[in-house]
């Protein structure tokens, strides 16, 4: 593991985090699919308040070291759009396996629950492509 590359994965990672977040909030507010986090971590995690929130944000900062390091240089187009491919990965991988793993059905057992997860992580992963190549 490259130290330089974790130090700057990062702040990058809670960047796309807190943008990933603010999207969560929006489409609680306008009614849009959407997938709890908070939710999620403090039940698998039996994590409560501050806790939930630092597990949330260095999963942010941890999944950003691993589209860098395995990711960034793989995937074709660049920017957001290299992202966007790491966010549809993240979709895959957190529907088919995370969510089972965590003891839910697969895309917590819905269609929606499936197309609000597609956005955050889409939004995450758009953020931290652009990050990464404007940074």
């Amino acid at each position: 593991m490259n130290l330089d590359s974790f130090r700057r994965a990062m702040p990058i990672g809670f960047a796309a985090t807190v943008v990933m977040t603010v999207y969560l909030h929006l489409a609680n507010t306008l009614n849009l699919p959407r997938t709890d986090f908070h939710d999620m971590i403090t039940r698998y995690f039996h994590t409560e308040g501050m806790a939930t929130w630092i597990v949330y944000f260095i999963a942010g900062g941890f999944l950003s070291f691993v589209y860098r390091t395995f990711f960034h240089n793989k995937l074709p187009d660049h920017s957001w759009k290299r992202g966007l491919y790491f966010g549809a990965f993240l979709w895959l991988f957190m529907g088919l396996v995370m969510m089972p793993f965590m003891g839910m059905t697969m895309f917590a057992g819905s269609a929606m629950a499936a197309v609000g997860l597609f956005f955050a992580v889409a939004t995450y992963g758009a953020t931290v492509g652009y990050l990464y190549d404007h940074h």
